[in-house]
């Protein structure tokens, strides 16, 4: 305010002495710019080398902006793991010329599989007939042994044996043959187990048994070249191992075979005569190159009969082919041995013919044919018999056959077919004060002024402690100070059904231990202790293995609820609650329902059909089991039972195999 600037009292300017007005610049150009990169992509092969990428994306400027510099793709090679190479046949080989049985074979080699590839599918020998012509003009150019040297080693009654050589004689006897052999400077302290030398002879019966029928001795079969593992069991329990392996025949016409054996015999005093009873062996073809063999006889020792029983096994080169018939049946005459204790010398001999077993060339009972190979395979009857053994015995297959057994503490009933608990509170005393039976086993227990002891028998007072007893599983190294003052806390703190655990006591769950309840009981933990709930079996029957119980729809008349096809279960869960602890959606237990061989029933719906409580669970299926949880808090008195039904079905879903109802015990400790 300056035109004129006030004076003499004049006022002031009216008015702002500034004016401000918006004006309009260029913007500054907004440039192009690239996203961050995404993540790299899976590599395009599984195995080997493949590729992986990665892109951005160029976010555009102005109008007047240039495009991002450099590449939106970057693409780089990778590597996962190598790729399976699986193996692949080689084209069939030469057939190789007939055997005496008139079988030819050829055989292809699979070349080596890498990195987990797969293996060649099918055989990798083939076995035929060979053309009639072939086999008339088939002559036998194999001549018989007439000598035989064995050599002996091993060990028998403890008593090693090593540097031992046995000549045999081999010649025609009637319509057998004969071997005789004799072995001098028998030192009069063995000569107790020497009489036993007999159980070393069978590879020379069945070598040089007289052939009847076309059958093939040993001999013919491999030629001397066999390995040969035999097992003799002595009514006395006693158990002998002899392993022989014969070399075929040297430049004098002997069969070479050397000799091993080991395990124990029956004493016989040194002037003893020995004899084993006449008996037959059947030999098996149960492979290309395979024979099995096994038979029962018993010694006669100075009019004494000892029974004793064996099994066999021959391999041979498959190149040889098979026996001509499925089964020869090998007989052999008394085996009579007799030592001299004046010249120190035992005398042997025995003579064998071999024939075939059966008029039609068949398998023996126990095996079935197989036609590629010509040979007889085992039957696995605990598979593929449903009844086999009784329901409560153990099936144990056997070459040829099969045997049924009891579990661990059990035993075989009068009728000799079902297994029966074997008491053994009443049988043994093996408690020092309460004793407890339980289905295949027991426990023990003591007054409520005794506690037991580390050894699970004999009871101790509260607060005793045996240092001896208790370091038993532990260190030595330590002095009793030392172990005192680490490990006895637990006895000298924690009452009677608890342990000492993380520096406190716990309580122990005794329902961990399966003998904790007997047959149809299940097992309820308390603090401090527990007690068992019956739980009976109607129109079913207890399975121990799986602590259920099972109908099998077949075996009743009205069969099983719905149209259940194979089994209906009942199986009951116990679970303890902590009510401080219960939270929403809290899983309480995991359901899985299992097969009669113990198999995981993977196409399973579960439904809720009763609840006494009201109780609010809900089921859901996470990895093929059903897991029971709690939709929210709740209390529980006593205890509350739940029952589900778990459906389980066929592969297309349209047969229910399987009903299994679970009895879920809920209870608050």
């Amino acid at each position: 305010c300056d035109s004129p600037a006030p004076a003499l009292g004049g006022d002031p300017c009216y008015g702002s002495d500034g004016q401000q007005e918006p004006c309009i610049i260029q913007p500054c150009p907004l440039q192009s710019q690239w996203s961050e990169w995404t993540s790299w992509s899976r590599c395009t092969t599984m195995c080997g080398v493949g590729t992986k990428f990665r892109a951005r994306q160029c976010v555009r400027g102005d109008q007047s902006a240039s495009d991002c510099e450099g590449q939106k793709l970057e693409v780089t090679s990778c590597f996962n793991r190598m790729c399976p190479v699986d193996g692949k046949w080689s084209a069939w080989g030469p057939w190789t010329q007939c055997t005496s049985s008139c079988l030819r074979q050829r055989q292809r080699l699979c070349s080596k599989r890498l990195h987990g590839g797969k293996p060649c599918i099918g055989d990798n020998i083939q076995i035929e007939k060979c053309p009639v012509a072939a086999c008339r003009k088939l002559t036998v150019t194999t001549t018989a042994p007439k000598l035989a040297s064995l050599r002996i080693s091993g060990e028998l009654n403890g008593e090693k044996v090593e540097g031992m050589y046995l000549d045999a004689e081999i010649k025609q006897d009637g319509p057998k043959q004969l071997v005789t052999a004799t072995l001098k400077d028998i030192l009069k302290a063995q000569a107790n187990w020497y009489p036993y030398l007999s159980f070393l002879m069978p590879p020379l019966s069945w070598n040089t048994a007289s052939e009847k029928e076309k059958a093939d001795n040993g001999y013919s079969l491999t030629n001397g070249n066999f390995s040969e593992e035999s097992r003799f069991q002595f009514a006395t329990g006693q158990e002998l191992v002899v392993r022989h392996k014969g070399r075929g025949m040297d430049k004098s016409g002997a069969l070479k075979v050397d000799i091993e054996m080991v395990g124990q015999v029956p004493m016989i005093q040194p002037t003893s005569s020995v004899v084993i009873s006449p008996y037959t062996e059947d030999y098996i073809q149960t492979g290309p190159n395979s024979l099995y063999t096994s038979s029962k006889s018993s010694l006669d020792v100075d009019g004494e009969k000892q029974p004793f029983t064996w099994n066999r096994t021959v391999v041979y080169d498959r190149s040889q082919g098979t026996m001509p018939y499925l089964v020869e049946k090998l007989s052999t005459d008394e085996i009579a041995s007799q030592y001299n204790p004046n010249r120190q010398q035992l005398d042997f001999k025995v003579s064998s013919e071999i024939s075939r077993k059966f008029h039609h060339n068949r398998c023996p009972q126990g095996f079935r044919l197989d036609p590629v190979h010509h040979h007889c395979s085992d039957i696995d009857e605990c598979k593929e018999w449903k009844g086999a053994c009784h329901q409560s015995q153990i099936c144990e297959n056997q070459f040829g056959s099969y045997h049924c057994q009891c579990q661990p503490g059990f035993r075989l009933s009068t009728n000799g077919v079902k297994c029966i608990d074997v008491n053994e509170c009443e049988e043994s005393e093996p408690c020092s004060h309460n004793c407890h039976n339980t289905k295949g086993s027991f426990y023990c227990s003591c007054p409520p002024q005794l506690t037991l002891s580390h050894n699970g028998r004999s009871c101790k007072a509260w607060g005793d402690l045996d240092v001896a007893e208790l370091r038993e599983d532990y260190d030595d190294s330590d002095s009793d100070e030392q172990f005192l003052e680490a490990n006895a806390l637990e006895s000298v703190m924690c009452r009677p059904g608890h342990m000492w655990d993380n520096n406190m006591c716990v309580d122990v769950n005794e329902c961990k231990n399966d003998n904790a309840c007997v047959e149809e009981e299940v097992c309820i933990n308390n603090l401090g202790s527990f007690h068992c709930l019956a739980i009976p079996c109607v129109n079913s029957y207890w399975d121990q293995l799986s602590r259920s119980c099972i109908k099998m729809c077949d075996e009743w008349p009205e069969g099983c609820s719905g149209n259940t096809a194979v089994a209906e279960i009942v199986k009951h869960e116990t679970v303890k609650l902590n009510s401080s602890s219960l939270k929403p959606y809290e899983e309480l237990v995991t359901l899985q329902p299992l097969g009669l061989h113990l198999e995981p029933l993977t196409r399973t719906v579960y439904d809720i059909t009763s609840n006494e409580q009201d109780v609010p669970l809900r089921i859901r299926i996470e990895n093929y089991s059903g897991i029971l949880y709690a939709l929210k808090y709740f209390q529980i008195n006593g205890i509350s039972r739940v029952t589900i039904k778990a459906s389980s079905f066929s592969r297309d879903y349209k047969t229910e195999l399987y009903t299994t109802h679970y009895i879920v015990l809920l209870y608050i400790e």
